[in-house]
């Protein structure tokens, strides 16, 4: 499982189209198909979130590390199935748990990665600002602000793009956590500019749900999701497709 699958290896090594338009487009129709479930799941989730967010400590760490990584994973397998047009059932949203080892460990390596980077922006400003001594009424002299320290989020928002594609390659293509992110890595930064303009696009997209009294949301997210996902089918393929492709490769016309 820690090798890198040769139909993945294959985009890590070469080039690829990027259709920034498509990804858009394609993404309402995708969750049109099977709005109801999807809408249904987003419910669900924001309910689960809800619970576990009244735990102190315990329910953000579940929800960050266990919950969120394998719920996304589930929406992922669940646009698979739209994608395909096969029966959507309410038990494949929750099959990412089926993944649970993996996930949980890519989103905890992922953390404290973007921990450690930011250690060092968040004692700057700590000490610069000198905010143990600071005024409790007026709070800390801006004047004092380390602004370079601001250049630690460059690599954070780096690699957030870069590991988008490492729960798909967990789920469909098998693979584990840290191979998983570095092909991701890899693969996103042939065109990282692209993909941070589809995820800027597609964050305006998914924010519109708020405009309709948060219910659009429950819409709006998924379709955030299955940007990603078509991008994903698209650059590196399902493992479905790599097969048809190796039998078509024994016949000749």
């Amino acid at each position: 499982m820690a090798n890198t699958p040769p139909q993945v290896q294959r985009v890590v090594d070469g080039s690829y189209n990027f259709d920034f338009g498509k990804y858009i487009g394609d993404s309402f129709g995708l969750i049109s198909r099977n709005a109801g479930p999807f809408i249904g799941f987003m419910l669900v989730w924001f309910l689960i979130s809800m619970m576990t967010g009244i735990i102190p400590f315990i329910g953000p760490l579940a929800s960050w590390i266990v919950l969120t990584p394998c719920l996304t994973a589930g929406v992922y397998l669940a646009l698979r199935k739209s994608d395909y047009r096969e029966y959507l059932d309410f038990g494949v949203f929750f099959k990412g748990f089926d993944h649970i080892g993996q996930l949980a460990l890519a989103a905890l390596l992922q953390g404290l990665i973007i921990f450690a980077i930011m250690v060092p922006a968040g004692v700057a400003i700590f000490v610069g600002m000198d905010i143990a001594s600071a005024d409790p009424i007026n709070g800390p002299d801006m004047e004092n602000f380390p602004w370079w320290a601001l250049g630690f989020l460059v690599p954070v928002i780096y690699l957030s793009i870069a590991w988008a594609f490492t729960p798909m390659l967990i789920v469909f293509h098998k693979m584990e956590a840290w191979p998983a992110m570095e092909a991701s890595r890899k693969i996103i930064s042939k065109q990282w500019v692209m993909f941070f303009l589809l995820a800027f696009v597609a964050g305006i997209i998914a924010s519109l749900g708020v405009l309709a009294l948060f219910i659009g949301l429950l819409f709006t997210v998924p379709v955030y999701y299955a940007i990603a996902y078509l991008a994903f089918r698209d650059i590196v393929g399902l493992p479905q497709e790599e097969e048809v492709t190796l039998v078509s490769d024994h016949f000749v016309d």
